[in-house]
């Protein structure tokens, strides 16, 4: 199958410019949020002229990645065509340009862009909260220093021992590796009442049957967003890892009785 680029697809400043293996997403981005007098486009490059684009010199390839949790490339069947800036320039693109007469698509936009995280994209989330603020330390013990201030750095050289040391089984270390494909992102939880979130052995056959989807439940309470984003964050964070079904059960006990001891206390005024 030929790649395809749709006109109006954001071009990074990079050498790097977003092809798709599918007509269907092709279409989509040459579609999206377009008005009926405007025109699309979808530009083909055959896979097999890659050969001849030595020619012109310089980096012209496909770039074929499969990175592990990365829904949005996988959502999008994504490739990469590393090449020039005017490249249409110097290798014209066969292309289909067609008029817009309707807004409906037939995929979803939570299928392009998908709007549940990833393992990886967890991740990333995280690592972007952390690194500023290890920055903000390191420049705060910076200052301290440049101020006279004396740091004192306590260590441990090392006594602990094989036998000590957390052995982390493999399962673990090589993390997670869903695709997109394989979730489900669709069906909702069924609808539970606040009373309901402190059976254990409910929620664990509920963990048990929703372990590939997104989604676990929705909650019933007077304080439903609160506590649906806290149990969200709960089954995203620990959906993906080999938690058992009860240790999941276990942390959504927790976090509803912790949301409802918190629930009238004003955090802001130090309480």
């Amino acid at each position: 199958m030929f790649p395809l680029l749709s006109r109006g697809a954001r071009l990074a400043l990079t050498n790097f410019i977003d092809f798709t293996h599918s007509p269907e997403v092709a279409g989509w981005f040459a579609s999206d949020g377009a008005s009926p007098e405007d025109e699309g486009a979808i530009f083909l490059v055959d896979p097999e002229a890659e050969r001849a684009f030595d020619a012109f010199g310089g980096p012209v390839r496909f770039l074929h990645l499969d990175v592990p949790n990365l829904w949005r490339l996988q959502a999008q069947e994504g490739l990469f065509l590393e090449a020039p800036e005017k490249f249409d320039h110097i290798w014209p693109l066969d292309r289909i340009v067609f008029p817009h007469i309707a807004s409906h698509s037939s995929i979803p936009r939570q299928h392009i862009y998908p709007d549940k995280k990833s393992a990886l994209e967890i991740a990333l989330d995280q690592y972007n909260v952390m690194r500023p603020r290890r920055v903000a330390f390191d420049n705060l013990l910076e200052h301290m220093q440049s101020a006279g201030g004396v740091l004192i750095e306590v260590s441990d050289e090392g006594q602990v021992t094989k036998e000590d040391a957390l052995a982390v089984p493999p399962v673990w270390v090589a993390g997670p590796n869903e695709r997109w494909d394989e979730i489900d992102v669709n069906s909702v939880g069924p609808t539970l009442a606040e009373s309901l979130l402190n059976s254990i052995a409910a929620l664990t056959e509920l963990v048990e049957n929703r372990r590939s989807c997104t989604n676990l439940l929705t909650v019933c309470s007077d304080e439903t967003e609160k506590l649906q984003k806290q149990i969200d964050r709960v089954w995203g964070g620990m959906r993906p890892h080999p938690y058992s079904a009860e240790h999941i059960a276990r942390c959504v006990v927790a976090t509803t009785k912790l949301q409802r001891a918190f629930q009238h206390v004003n955090m802001s005024s130090g309480e």
